[in-house]
């Protein structure tokens, strides 16, 4: 989850994969979600090491997704009976 820079919104992934934007606006001490709309569909890589899922610039009008893509798992292609060329 992330706030916008001008702090009038929330950004956070749905369990659909969304990114989402959801306005919030302040009740006294407390914060009063407004809406939440999809801004797009994410697939978000969560493999070791992942710090942040997504990122949003200090404009606001940009994000930077940690995507896996349509990353496939990866494959191992096992050679037998295989003889080097001799040497020349």
């Amino acid at each position: 989850m992330r706030w916008a820079p001008d702090g009038r919104s929330l950004y956070f992934v749905s369990p659909e994969n969304e990114l989402m934007a959801a306005a919030v606006e302040p009740a006294g001490s407390q914060l009063r979600i407004k809406s939440a709309e999809p801004l797009f569909p994410v697939q978000l890589f969560t493999g070791p090491r992942v710090s942040g899922a997504f990122e949003v610039t200090p404009d606001g009008k940009r994000f930077l997704v940690n995507s896996s893509g349509n990353v496939e798992a990866p494959s191992i292609r096992v050679v037998t009976n295989w003889t080097p060329e001799p040497e020349k």
